[in-house]
């Protein structure tokens, strides 16, 4: 099934690449600043490797913003990003991992992840 994103939430996006790029920062930044501290008189260093890092998080947020804007602005005129989705469907049975019982499943509930035994009450997910 081929379904097509026309649109991206700006503040949701550019928070998680901000968050992205934060923990790439972590592997980047804590090597020299564990590099610094070894040398004696670095401090300048650390502090402006902290001020770099900040600056790099701001601007990843801002020139996000900007790209949702932009793809935003073109999916309307050119369609949006498809991409090709499958739903997965579960068996007819199944069986409760807690109890053993036989499950049916109706149609409606094949797609669901999370059931109820109604014999021992129990309550859990499949996934696939």
């Amino acid at each position: 099934m081929k379904q097509r994103i026309v649109r991206f939430s700006v503040r949701q996006t550019s928070k998680v690449v901000v968050i992205l790029y934060g923990i790439f920062c972590i592997f980047l930044i804590l090597p020299l600043v564990i590099a610094s501290l070894t040398q004696s008189g670095q401090s300048l260093g650390i502090g402006l490797m902290l001020i770099v890092l900040v600056f790099y998080l701001a601007l990843g947020y801002i020139f996000t913003i900007i790209a949702c804007w932009l793809y935003n602005t073109i999916s309307r005129w050119a369609g949006g990003i498809e991409v090709t989705t499958e739903m997965v469907i579960l068996p007819e049975e199944i069986k409760c991992p807690i109890c053993q019982e036989e499950l049916k499943l109706k149609e409606d509930e094949r797609i669901e992840e999370k059931f109820s035994c109604p014999k021992c009450k129990g309550t859990f997910i499949i996934k696939d």
